[in-house]
């Protein structure tokens, strides 16, 4: 799985695409080392592009696998100032990845999350304005890339 980022400083944004087959372990790590790196930015909006994702086959422990993803969503929630105020999208277009949006939006529901099939819904839920911030040129020239430490 690749994992491309990057923070927009002036819309408080951090946008992320996530492109292969998926990996509980490189989204953990993924995870931790955003924590570890970002956390003193004021991000106020994150966009998850899960469009990229494949999630089949699942894995053999894949309720396993999520209740600690979940759980690990947790403990770093517990740590966040504010956590209300940070708008989640995941931007999705296939069941799989749309029902794992559902579960964070339902397991989270105190946290903002949403999913969005369209761009318009995306950019209506981060509050971005057409025109004035072109998420599908950027999502495609994503400066950053995570690599497994």
């Amino acid at each position: 799985m690749e994992i491309k980022y990057q923070v927009f400083i002036d819309e408080s944004l951090l946008v992320q695409r996530f492109i292969g087959e998926f990996s509980f372990d490189v989204y953990m790590q993924y995870i931790q080392y955003l924590k570890e790196n970002y956390s003193d930015l004021q991000i106020r909006k994150v966009l998850i592009d899960f469009r990229g994702l494949t999630l089949l086959p699942l894995p053999v422990h894949f309720q396993q696998k999520l209740n600690q993803l979940i759980e690990m969503r947790q403990n770093i929630t517990r740590m966040e100032v504010e956590s209300t105020s940070v708008v989640r999208v995941f931007w999705v277009n296939e069941p799989l990845p749309t029902a794992i949006a559902h579960i964070f939006q339902k397991r989270f529901y105190n946290l903002n999350y949403t999913y969005c099939t369209s761009l318009a819904g995306v950019m209506n839920n981060l509050g971005l304005v057409k025109g004035q911030f072109d998420l599908e040129r950027h999502i495609v020239l994503l400066d950053q890339t995570f690599v497994l430490r």
